[in-house]
């Protein structure tokens, strides 16, 4: 069954998260002072890891960070993070 679910991360160059197979972001942003991501997910596809890098605006830019998802807001505006995405490191 598709439905939309959260995953929490904290601040930090590169993570990974648990999602089913096929999972898509739809959207990033700080709730309750803790960055969020919003995914479609297909709860009957089996979970795999995603990988994923965060850089700050400021931060050096290797160009291998991944495939863009989005950019949110921390503290108010106070600091501003890009998310993205690597396809390639997807593992079970």
């Amino acid at each position: 069954m598709k439905t939309i679910y959260k995953y929490n991360f904290e601040i930090t160059d590169s993570f990974s998260i648990k999602m089913p197979e096929g999972s898509e972001i739809i959207y990033v942003e700080e709730q309750s002072k803790r960055p969020a991501m919003w995914a479609l997910v297909d709860t009957s596809r089996q979970d795999k890891a995603m990988y994923f890098e965060l850089r700050g605006t400021g931060q050096p830019f290797n160009g291998l960070e991944g495939e863009y998802i989005d950019t949110f807001y921390m503290f108010n505006g106070d600091l501003v993070f890009h998310l993205f995405y690597h396809k390639s490191l997807i593992r079970s």
